[in-house]
């Protein structure tokens, strides 16, 4: 490899780094909540803790992998664009489609890398991911008593507490009833109730106290049985607390042969899934290829022109995503056309974008024209504005008001405070739309075989998105701001550096 591909690749990789570990920790962040409810509650290991983070990660990286690459080429060319050393590498006559060849080692390494993850790495993580968290629960099921709910999880019994402590492991106001196909009913009072979890054996051991025991028999109505208690022991069987029986596993679980082997009535979600695993990896080549032609393009502010870019076509791709796995699934799409779209959509951006790689912006005809009409326009607003200014002057020298020019030396806010704060809200938007658009798809994946498996309709679907952008926004929100003052300030100092620039020269030009 040359040194000007060293070089590129390793602008590139450094900006894909940084993406990578920006869209991973969006991503990560609702889910570590889930995880510390289950750390706070003492019930894992430190070891089973430690590999439900693990095996979170590859489900992650299968959607930020494609990510990265697509911010990496645009924040690295952009950067080497904004700096012109694009144009001095045509001035020196290297074409810029010779750069596709280190953006195609960084693409080819990313498609690799997410191949792996979603072909082999990724079924097992989320196998070891249900499994441990089915271990943590079974071992947790006192907290899944809702107080003041009649629970019939128990075979032959149904149970009802009126108060559980915070811990799980006491409850108040215990009723207990007890239907037996021959015996009859027996139905336990109790005032309080210490529980203790036996998920080896499936059961909960209550410890009751201070209750009574009331039984009547089948076989003679009349007789009715009263008893009191002090203190008093009571296994009780929880249905699916056993966390080594065998469970069914989802289609994002099986492995990929298992889904291509499949021929049953679930055969259209396990295409779906398949081509899936298929088509992720395929993201980062087409994102490559759309990203290079605009990223070769110089442009004004550089690192934040290409992270705002960037996020649109993020949303864009993904959101062609998501309406094509919904069609497949639906059946008005085959499974290979529904998954693969937003790939053919962005392929087709890019052959068209490619072939004017060699333009720059001013090359083009039409663009040209527009330029000059936006330049007259601006022209004559100028001297509008000029006209009426020296009109407002000649008026007031006439009647003889004469006042000092006001100063905003002081004053809140500024004319450069409003142009700061309209610019940052407008980051703070589009950043909060599309780090809440990426977690809606990475939760609409994930949540995609349940709501097949269970015929969930849509429009449930769009209920469930749109109750859950609240809190979303809530959890979001630091994150975003922090990156919209980031790119503001970094826009703003490439503007105070231009306009500098142009002071110099102006100076000493004449």
């Amino acid at each position: 490899m040359r040194i000007l591909d060293r070089y590129i690749v390793r602008e590139i990789f450094r900006h894909a780094f940084l993406g990578l570990i920006v869209f991973t920790f969006v991503l990560f962040v609702p889910q570590l909540v889930r995880l510390m409810e289950l750390l706070v509650r003492h019930s894992g290991s430190g070891s089973q803790i430690a590999k439900l983070f693990l095996y979170i990660f590859p489900g992650v990286l299968i959607f930020t992998i494609p990510m990265a690459v697509l911010v990496g080429v645009l924040l690295g060319l952009g950067r080497m664009s904004a700096d012109s050393e694009i144009i001095a590498l045509t001035a020196l006559g290297i074409s810029r489609q010779r750069m596709l060849v280190p953006v195609a080692v960084l693409a080819l390494t990313g498609a690799i890398g997410t191949g792996t993850l979603t072909l082999w790495l990724g079924p097992a993580a989320f196998r070891g991911l249900r499994g441990i968290e089915a271990t943590l629960l079974a071992s947790q099921a006192s907290f899944q008593i809702q107080p003041r709910v009649f629970d019939e999880r128990f075979p032959k019994r149904v149970l009802y507490v009126n108060d559980v402590s915070a811990s799980g492991t006491q409850w108040h106001g215990v009723f207990l009833a007890e239907v037996g196909e021959e015996s009859g009913s027996r139905l336990t009072l109790a005032e309080n109730a210490i529980v203790i979890a036996e998920p080896k054996q499936g059961k909960l051991e209550l410890h009751l106290q201070g209750g009574t025991t009331h039984e009547v028999s089948r076989q003679d109505p009349s007789h009715y049985s009263l008893t009191d208690f002090g203190q008093s022991d009571w296994p009780l069987e929880v249905t699916g607390l056993v966390s080594n029986q065998q469970r069914t596993l989802s289609n994002v679980e099986r492995p990929t042969r298992e889904l291509l082997a499949e021929n049953g009535k679930n055969w259209r979600e396990a295409r779906v899934e398949f081509q899936r695993r298929l088509a992720f990896p395929f993201a980062c080549l087409v994102f490559a290829l759309v990203a290079v032609p605009q990223g070769a393009q110089p442009r004004r502010g550089g690192r934040a022109a290409g992270t705002l870019l960037s996020v649109v076509l993020i949303g864009l791709y993904y959101s062609l995503s998501v309406m094509g796995a919904g069609f497949a699934r639906e059946g008005k799409l085959s499974p290979w056309t529904g998954i693969w779209l937003a790939n053919i959509a962005l392929a087709v951006l890019a052959v068209i974008l490619l072939p004017r790689m060699e333009q720059l912006r001013g090359d083009r005809g039409w663009f040209h024209i527009i330029s000059r009409l936006e330049t007259w326009k601006r022209l004559i607003r100028r001297r509008q504005t000029q006209a009426r200014k020296r009109a407002a002057e000649l008026a007031k020298a006439v009647n003889g008001q004469f006042e000092r020019p006001r100063t905003s030396e002081g004053s809140f806010p500024r004319l450069i405070d409003i142009y700061l704060l309209r610019r940052f809200l407008a980051y703070f938007a589009l950043l909060m739309l599309a780090f809440v658009l990426l977690f809606h798809v990475f939760t609409f994946f994930e949540l995609l075989d349940d709501i097949a498996k269970h015929g969930v309709p849509f429009l449930t679907v769009v209920r469930y998105f749109w109750y859950l952008t609240p809190y979303l926004l809530y959890q979001l929100s630091p994150l975003s701001a922090l990156v919209s003052v980031l790119v503001t300030r970094a826009v703003y100092a490439v503007e105070d550096a231009f306009a500098r620039v142009y002071a110099f020269f102006a100076r000493h030009l004449g």
